[in-house]
């Protein structure tokens, strides 16, 4: 709806329930979120649903973090065309949007590492600036074009992972892969000379497609158990008005009656 726009406001209307993939996909130059609806609100320029527990859309400018109670980021290009040169995830994520990260300009440095998320999902990020993506060791499966563009000297695949698309990689220039896994993993590199830096106990003779390879590798750690623990309940944030929080006046006071008694 406002993909590809040189849109720099968006106010929710009232009757606003779900918002489409890729809705705000390269937004440059959105500086203002308000929102008139009772399933969304915005704190710190930043869009979320209702119950804090999904991230909607940030303002390009942004500089804040994602609240702590998040645990998912929707489909709608979320980062999209964000002007930060570097970002760091914080919050425990569950799930990764589609195109999160896309044609985001100045993106030189990802780090998603403290999320839990199992799958990286297609066209992740895309930054002809993109040097350095730093994976979670829970991701188990990569989508496609989770790369696009960008000049990555080293890119570390996550010894969980263990199935990833044929086009994965198909257009991220990366001159070296390490892995500490124990997968042959199947997919297309775009370089003719790269570095495949794998696990000494890697028991195959090709990686990617390639049958030279340099098994070298040694105390790799265990990839994490991506235990889902239940959010914390959402704060009132000052910006936000009571009525958007999970606890009810009425509850409140039944459960202060309980505890006198």
């Amino acid at each position: 709806m406002f993909a590809i726009t040189k849109l720099t406001k968006i106010t929710f209307p009232r009757a606003l329930r779900k918002i489409q993939v890729y809705t705000f996909l390269r937004l440059y130059n959105l500086n203002e979120i308000t929102s008139n609806s009772p399933n969304y609100v915005v704190y710190d320029g930043i869009a979320y649903t209702s119950d804090f527990q999904t991230v909607v859309r940030v303002c390009s400018n942004t500089t804040h973090q994602i609240v702590p109670s998040v645990r998912i980021c929707d489909d709608c290009s979320v980062f999209s065309g964000c002007l930060f040169e570097s970002y760091t995830i914080e919050c425990r994520l569950e799930k990764l949007g589609n195109s999160m990260f896309r044609l985001c300009p100045n993106l030189t440095y990802l780090d998603i590492s403290k999320c839990i998320c199992t799958y990286l999902p297609t066209g992740f990020v895309e930054a002809n600036t993109m040097k350095t993506l730093i994976l979670p060791d829970t991701i188990r499966s990569i989508g496609d074009w989770i790369l696009r563009n960008g000049d990555i000297s080293t890119f570390v695949i996550p010894s969980s992972v263990t199935s990833i698309n044929q086009n994965s990689f198909g257009k991220a220039s990366i001159s070296e892969f390490v892995y500490c896994g124990m997968t042959n993993l199947e997919g297309d590199v775009l370089k003719t000379n790269v570095q495949m830096i794998l696990s000494q106990k890697y028991p195959y003779e090709t990686f990617l497609g390639r049958s030279t390879i340099s098994k070298t590798l040694e105390n790799c750690l265990p990839p994490r158990t991506p235990i889902m623990t239940p959010s914390p309940t959402p704060i009132c944030y000052h910006s936000v008005r009571i009525m958007n929080c999970n606890i009810k006046f009425s509850n409140y006071l039944v459960f202060i009656s309980m505890f006198l008694n």
